[in-house]
């Protein structure tokens, strides 16, 4: 049999654990019974079935037919009761270990629903996940398998061992020196491997922990175009497992041939002697054809119970994990009221079964109050224990249909400003709470309250700062601090993954992107995903900042939008080719002057809306598709094919033969429009030009 692989981790507790496990046991122990007596048959069968060689090789060494023939009958008959016997507790095996497991999967799921929010808020989903599956798979593993094989493997060591000695002790005094040669390099393997298990474990663990956290996540890496990062990630903790498994594994799969090649010596120096002491009259064929077999197949039983029994005590732990959450002090409920339908029958409120629409708090005495939509805290506290507080002496109430709002700050002032104005026109009824800025609240000051009251965390203060969105991602931190250093690779999220070119196609409806690549994207986000799949690749869009805040401050930070530099890029060129002059002109004027009103938080101001209508009609002919040549981290407009193309027209084209007008035209508007220099320079033929 292989080498089970074994995670090197034992029970802390194990006469805790396994008492606890054996009253599940005791449960079914008619079901286990009939096992361990089914098993005792089996193994029995199986050693006696071997010691039956005697018999039948001296009765045809003797030429004794008779004594030959009983002996094969006895024979078969042994081993096909042990076959029977086999079948049968494998059967009655598999339906106990459901039961036990049933029992505690349905005990552990029972027991975590009277756990306090502190138990789930402190436990990752994963590790919560992994007690009904992995613990309990193990624990189940371990039952179908191992429990009846242990019992089996020691029976026939047991047997194995007696029998050699009946049959010729002289031998056995050999056979128990490579036993216990086996038995020692049994437990210097799994000593050493034990180390090579864990950092396995450990490995497996962060990669199981990476992958629970990116699947979680996975709509957020799509949308920032994080899969090469992610993929690169991946690559590294799973080869950190692959060489640990290959450690663990390959340390564990020398246990059987070493202890396969000790018996094999075992047995050439047996078989040796015994054929010399056969020769010398000191022991009949029978013994000796007998005593091989049971020499040759030692190692198998030694080999299994070893590994059956770390297996089992890998099981245990994974146990002891699933008994000490069932352990856990279940929270009590002490609520005094019930939420309960209700109707009104003769102007009071009565409570029903049918759903009205109503509700109401009902109290012991009977008496209910009606859910209207009030809500109210009043001197509450809440922690997870009654000793460590996070919330003391909170009063909040909220009228029905009232809206609070709870703003963090930075200290920039922007969106505190936005913010704040946005709800004094829109909500001027709503209560706006900003304690970091009211209190003025430091840092320090927030993690050591935090710690005061009992919240752990990794307040480690990052060197960059990422605010990550559909339209770019900017960085603070850093090399941002000092104006005259850029950023490294190392501080961008995306990386360059692509070399040479690429074109890139963009169509626009109405000024609207429209299309990708001949891809039409009826979902805009979608589209501008796409384009930043794309462009970000080639690690394009990346730049400095400087810029003002509302309140005057300047600030500097770093940004990579493949997107935004794409998109605009190519809408405006294709602006170029679709508006007149004066549209293009007074758009980007227009444009600019509403990027500033929206910066400054006066979006409300009626103005928008106007502005809003211009730069909307602005848009009804710039249709068409932008040809872009993408570079690593540059891209150029190589051009433009749309049906509002102001560039070709019937008049001719730019730089070619006109056709709208003739040469003498050409000399008369050129007269009338110098008129007014023509003018000015008559009057003034002294200036220096």
């Amino acid at each position: 049999m292989a080498a089970r692989a074994y995670s090197g981790k034992k029970p802390k507790n194990l006469k805790h654990t396994l008492r606890v496990f054996l009253s599940y046991l005791g449960r079914h122990k008619k079901m286990l019974a009939v096992v361990a007596v089914l098993v005792t048959i089996s193994a029995g069968a199986n050693l006696f079935g071997t010691y039956m060689i005697r018999p039948v090789v001296n009765g045809l060494a003797d030429g004794d037919v008779h004594t030959l023939l009983r002996g094969v009958l006895i024979t078969a008959l042994i081993f096909g009761c042990g076959a029977l016997a086999a079948y049968g507790y494998t059967q009655t095996m598999v339906k106990a270990a459901q039961q036990v497991v049933f029992d505690i999967r349905r005990d552990l799921f029972e027991h975590v629903q009277t756990l306090p929010l502190q138990f789930f808020d402190s436990r990752r989903h994963g590790d919560i996940m992994s007690l009904f599956t992995n613990d309990i798979d193990t624990m189940a593993d371990a039952l179908n398998n191992s429990f009846a094989m242990v019992i089996q493997s020691f029976i026939q060591i047991v047997g194995t061992l007696t029998l050699l000695y009946i049959l010729n002790w002289r031998l056995s005094l050999i056979v128990t020196v490579c036993y216990g040669i086996m038995f020692w390099y049994i437990k210097f393997s799994g000593k050493r491997s034990k180390g090579y298990y864990t950092k396995q474990q450990n490995s497996l663990g962060e990669l199981n922990g990476y992958i629970e956290e990116l699947i979680t996540g996975q709509k957020v890496v799509k949308v920032f175009h994080h899969e090469e990062e992610s993929f690169t990630e991946f690559c590294k903790k799973n080869e950190e497992l692959r060489k640990a498994g290959t450690g663990a594994q390959g340390y564990a799969a020398t246990m059987v041939p070493v202890v396969v090649s000790i018996s094999y010596v075992n047995y050439a120096i047996v078989a040796v002697l015994g054929g010399l002491l056969a020769l010398h009259g000191k022991a009949d064929i029978g013994s000796l054809a007998s005593y091989l077999v049971f020499v040759r197949q030692a190692a198998l039983p030694i080999n299994q119970f070893t590994q059956q029994s770390n297996f089992l005590l890998s099981a245990l732990a994974g146990a002891e994990r699933v008994f000490d959450v069932m352990s856990l002090e279940p929270e009590i409920d002490e609520g005094k009221v019930e939420l309960v339908n209700v109707k009104e029958e003769n102007g009071a409120l009565a409570v029903c079964e049918e759903t009205t629409g109503r509700w109401a708090w009902k109290r012991p005495d009977g008496t209910m109050t009606e859910l209207k939509g009030d809500v109210r805290f009043e001197n509450v506290d809440f922690g997870y224990t009654a000793d460590r507080l996070i919330l003391k002496n909170i009063n909040l109430y909220a009228k029905p249909g009232q809206k609070i709002a709870f703003v963090g700050s930075t200290g920039a002032g922007n969106d505190q400003i936005r913010f704040d104005m946005t709800f004094l026109v829109l909500a001027p009824n709503v209560e706006i709470i900003t304690l970091t800025r009211d209190m003025a609240l430091s840092r320090d000051y927030e993690i050591n309250y935090l710690k005061e009251h009992g919240f752990e965390a990794d307040f480690t203060k990052l060197k960059y700062s990422y605010n990550v969105g559909l339209w770019g991602t900017s960085i603070c931190g850093g090399e941002i601090l000092d104006s005259t250093q850029g950023l490294p690779e190392s501080a961008y999220l995306k990386q360059v993954t692509k070399t040479g070119s690429e074109e890139l196609r963009l169509e626009f409806k109405n000024g609207e992107i429209h299309a990708v690549n001949g891809k039409v994207f009826e979902d805009k986000i979608a589209a501008i995903q796409k384009v930043e799949e794309i462009g970000a690749a080639y690690g394009i869009g990346r730049d400095m900042h400087v810029g003002d805040t509302i309140i005057g401050i300047k600030g500097r930070v770093g940004f990579e939008a493949a997107a935004p530099m794409l998109i605009i890029g190519a809408h405006r060129f294709l602006e170029k080719y679709t508006l007149s002059k004066w549209q293009q002109y007074w758009k980007d004027q227009v444009a600019n002057w509403y990027g500033m009103f929206l910066h400054e938080s006066q979006y409300l101001e009626p103005v928008m809306r106007d502005i809003e209508a211009m730069l909307q009609e602005s848009q009804r002919n710039v249709n068409g598709t932008v040809i872009l040549e993408l570079r690593p981290l540059s891209f150029s407009t190589v051009g433009v094919d749309s049906k509002d193309d102001l560039v070709k027209t019937k008049f001719g084209e730019y730089g070619e033969m006109q056709k709208g007008w003739t040469a003498e035209d050409a000399k008369g508007f050129i007269k009338v429009t110098s008129t007014p220099l023509r003018v000015y320079y008559n009057n003034h033929k002294d200036e220096e030009i």
